[in-house]
């Protein structure tokens, strides 16, 4: 079971409140808790990325997540920035992490030019929800 407990914004981070509890089958068919509830606080900084300068080859850029071990996530570009925009590798994490992202030179690929804005997508490992959205601006 997933419950949804709040959003809380400090201007430098955004931390999202989930509750997880662990279920199994038992036997007759029946489910109960086998642990108790999680709360799965996930927090990501930073949370926006302004690149002031023209990009004349791939850049790469770091961000960090931040959870408790039990608590999964993963993290993709936004459908709207994929073709500039790469998050390097896939999977879910469990716990802290430290995602790459690089961004194509200024005008690549062709039709993509700065000025430009795009989105990381932080998801919940298990429901697939967007638990945070980090913003990339390039103004030129």
């Amino acid at each position: 079971m997933l419950s949804y407990s709040g959003i809380v914004a400090d201007g430098r981070r955004l931390v999202v409140c989930l509750s997880v509890a662990v279920v199994t089958s038992c036997g007759g068919g029946g489910n109960a808790p086998v642990s108790p509830s999680t709360t799965c606080v996930y927090t990501a900084e930073p949370l926006a990325f302004t690149i002031n300068e023209v990009l004349t080859r791939r850049t790469f850029f770091q961000f960090t997540v931040t959870t408790r071990a039990s608590c999964g996530w993963y993290a993709e570009e936004s459908a709207t920035s994929e073709d500039w925009l790469v998050v390097q590798g896939s999977g879910r994490i469990y716990g802290n992490g430290i995602k790459t992202f690089m961004v194509q030179p200024g005008d690549t690929p062709a039709g993509y030019p700065a000025p430009r804005d795009g989105e990381i997508l932080i998801y919940e490992a298990v429901t697939n929800e967007i638990l945070i959205r980090i913003t990339v601006a390039q103004p030129r």
